[in-house]
């Protein structure tokens, strides 16, 4: 998991913590829920939405890549 808290959004953390996590490591894939604010984030990261799925219990996911 990767969380940025609310108050130190909007600074550029989450892309920073996200780009030292994937790094040189691509192709990449994530997993995220459907109403997650990070999904505008993944997106300008060039991360693209694959699919979605259903976990246990019915909880809603998406899927994102990133190319290598």
């Amino acid at each position: 998991d990767l969380m940025v808290h609310a108050a130190a959004r909007q600074r550029g953390l989450g892309r920073d913590l996200l780009d030292r996590l994937v790094g040189d490591r691509r192709p990449a894939v994530l997993v995220t829920h459907p109403d997650s604010g990070a999904r505008r984030l993944y997106e300008a990261a060039g991360w693209t939405p694959t699919g979605t799925f259903t976990v246990f219990g019915g909880l809603d996911r998406v899927v994102y890549a990133l190319a290598g």
